[in-house]
């Protein structure tokens, strides 16, 4: 218990980071403080996914704000993005729950129903991607200080 105590007295004098929840960032990880962080993989059309992930992310916070969320929580959403802009196949990546959907993922899944359909693609992107594109969204969030 003593140890204990030092330590956290120790690290609370060198400003450890991790026990004030400040930001952290690693390397090929994302901020800490529901910033949208943008990992996407290089397909040469960064405008289109900006947008994508700038509108499910406005419709993200503004479900927080009116649930008035107050744990953290993560949730990893698949789903597949069509040529029209549709979505299709909107899945959890959970480890085999049995338990149903809890009100995060309820919150992230309708964050990425509610904008779609998104912008229809050119023909310079359905020749560079064909017709259908998977995509991974993580939503990560984290009590401010």
């Amino acid at each position: 218990m003593e140890r204990a105590k030092r330590r956290l007295a120790k690290a609370k004098r060198s400003g450890s980071q991790l026990l004030h929840g400040k930001t952290r960032r690693q390397e090929g990880g994302a901020a800490r403080k529901a910033i949208p962080a943008e990992n996407v993989m290089l397909t040469g059309y960064g405008d289109y996914d900006e947008k994508l992930i700038t509108a499910i992310y406005n419709s993200w916070v503004r479900k927080n704000k009116e649930l008035r969320r107050h744990q953290p929580y993560r949730v990893v959403v698949g789903f597949e993005l069509l040529s029209s802009g549709r979505i299709e196949n909107l899945r959890l990546k959970r480890a085999n729950s049995v338990l149903p959907q809890s009100i995060p993922e309820f919150i992230c899944k309708r964050s990425i129903e509610e904008p779609a359909p998104f912008e229809r693609w050119d023909e310079t992107m359905k020749r560079t991607l064909g017709t259908r594109r998977p995509c991974r969204i993580t939503f990560s969030f984290n009590i401010r200080d």
